[in-house]
């Protein structure tokens, strides 16, 4: 899948352990439209692991089924990992009945090379897609 989007690894991080958030579970369904959110996050988790195996990179996910995992949970799991080597990415559809409301964007830790890699990784997705560049946020809750 990222293959498909063009996205590449940042070639300064060595044998990275990407762990992968699908977004929302159990009691948190996230948007709802004929098929759930969550449900949509963790098979597009499943997707990415078998795609970043394919290159040797190990990974970890926050859940692998439909269970709630608190933010704080999420964060506390992620820092299990050598931070040196780990990149944590969340994934969402969001939805939105404002149409204006529409487009990509990337959050990242207070870190330098959390925001570079998030600068890459939304310049590639927007690159990819032409979808509305939302830009890349610093996240609150990811320190």
């Amino acid at each position: 899948m990222l293959g498909m989007l063009g996205i590449t690894m940042v070639a300064a991080i060595a044998v990275p352990i990407v762990i992968l958030d699908a977004g929302h579970g159990g009691r948190e369904p996230g948007a709802v439209h004929q098929v759930t959110e969550k449900s949509l996050n963790l098979d597009l988790c499943f997707a990415v692991e078998r795609h970043l195996h394919q290159f040797g990179v190990d990974t970890a996910l926050t859940r692998q089924d439909d269970r709630t995992i608190s933010l704080g949970d999420r964060a506390s799991y992620a820092r299990l990992f050598p931070s040196q080597r780990t990149i944590f990415v969340s994934l969402h559809y969001n939805a939105a009945p404002n149409a204006v409301a529409n487009g990509i964007e990337t959050f990242y830790a207070p870190s330098r090379a959390s925001k570079e890699l998030a600068v890459s990784v939304q310049h590639q997705l927007i690159g990819a897609t032409g979808a509305t560049d939302r830009r890349c946020k610093k996240g609150s809750q990811l320190a």
